[in-house]
């Protein structure tokens, strides 16, 4: 197969690479899907498909929507907000992520291990998010945390940073108060079990989780209107024998830190419109 792995532009155009036969897969820029896995991803994509890939990332979610409503990609590694934006718009989400045994995750709320925040004052707190349109990273918690305010206004603006990773280092630095990551959505005994570890590690135990907000549909991998039925299964049926597999395991890990895919029933995403 003679594809290549590339990046997209924030308007899903193609760069460096336009072959009209290539199945075009495409992942959110802040993804953290590195240019190995894609690699790898795109290989095992071709393999499956029979024919070349292009894995490519797309910046912004109003992007990834309008490039697979379009066409402009075949299929997208898909936020819990751009899969209800396509549901809405009547282009079913084919598959959805697999976590910790469920197919929804929370946002856990988070401050500095050192400091006095509790769920008493929190909401006096100023809070770094991550972009406005994300569930974990902005919607769930900024909800949350506006429940606490009262109705109050904060003493300063919340910030966004752009990225987990961002966030959490803002409120070390001391620019905001509070924040989010993501957790699973199964509750379990003990510690809650949120995404710190894996968004950064070395600081994880730097951070203290204050709570755990409601429920929302994991993020999926959607379709385009456009796809022919045969290549949709096709699709479908190689991302779900990813499980059966240590190095699809591997796969599922790196490129979408997921346990396994399943079918997504219709209305999946409902509550996000």
């Amino acid at each position: 197969m003679g594809g290549h792995a590339v990046h997209h532009r924030g308007d899903g155009a193609d760069v460096g690479l336009a072959v009209s036969r290539s199945f075009r897969f495409a992942v959110p820029s802040g993804s953290g899907l590195d240019a190995s896995a894609a690699k790898r991803l795109q290989a095992f994509l071709e393999s499956r498909l029979q024919r070349d890939c292009v894995v490519s990332a797309i910046d912004g979610y109003d992007a990834i929507a309008m490039s697979l409503l379009s066409g402009t990609v075949d299929a997208a590694w898909a936020p819990p907000l751009v899969c209800a934006r396509l549901e809405q718009a009547g282009a079913p989400v084919a598959l959805r992520c697999i976590r910790h045994g469920t197919s929804s995750y929370r946002a856990a709320i988070v401050v500095r291990a050192t400091t006095d925040v509790s769920l008493v004052n929190v909401g006096r707190q100023r809070a770094v998010w991550t972009e406005a349109s994300s569930i974990a990273g902005h919607r769930l918690p900024a909800a949350w945390l506006k429940a606490r305010r009262g109705g109050a206004e904060p003493p300063d603006p919340d910030l966004f940073a752009g990225s987990y990773r961002g966030a959490l280092e803002a409120v070390l630095e001391g620019q905001g108060g509070v924040t989010s990551v993501f957790a699973p959505g199964v509750r379990v005994a003990g510690e809650p079990v949120t995404g710190l570890q894996e968004i950064w590690p070395e600081r994880a135990s730097w951070f203290r989780v204050l709570a755990l907000t409601d429920e929302a549909p994991n993020d999926g991998v959607a379709t385009s209107p456009t796809l022919t039925r045969d290549v949709k299964r096709a699709l479908t049926e190689a991302l779900r024998s990813l499980g059966e597999t240590v190095y699809g395991q591997t796969l599922l890990h790196e490129c979408f830190r997921a346990e396994r895919f399943e079918p997504a029933p219709a209305g999946s995403y409902r509550a996000l419109y």
